[in-house]
């Protein structure tokens, strides 16, 4: 897990495989985005990140993202090129990389 930003706006970077461990896929907007492989989401800052943080546990959280480094990035980060996160995508991923649902 990890932090990025740009100057408007921020993502938590999760393996997507998380948000089924967690049952959380379909409560996730399409404000946040999807790696390329499909493997990562970003999660946008202002309210998918909190319903990861909030499913995954406030302490187990942060006790794990206190080490890691937030990448800041001047302009516009190269995460808003990414395709938008929509659980209907996602199911197809879960079959390609063999995830559990």
């Amino acid at each position: 897990m990890k932090w990025f930003s740009d100057s408007a706006h921020g993502w938590l970077r999760v393996p997507t495989k998380k948000l089924f461990e967690l049952g959380i896929e379909e409560d996730i907007s399409n404000y946040s985005y999807l790696s390329e492989s499909g493997k990562s989401v970003y999660l946008e800052e202002d309210s998918d990140a909190g319903v990861f943080i909030d499913a995954y546990g406030r302490s187990k959280f942060y006790k794990e993202i206190d080490s890691a480094k937030t990448s800041y990035y001047d302009g516009h980060c190269h995460i808003r090129q990414y395709p938008r996160y929509y659980p209907e995508y996602v199911y197809t991923l879960v079959d390609f990389h063999g995830w559990q649902r």
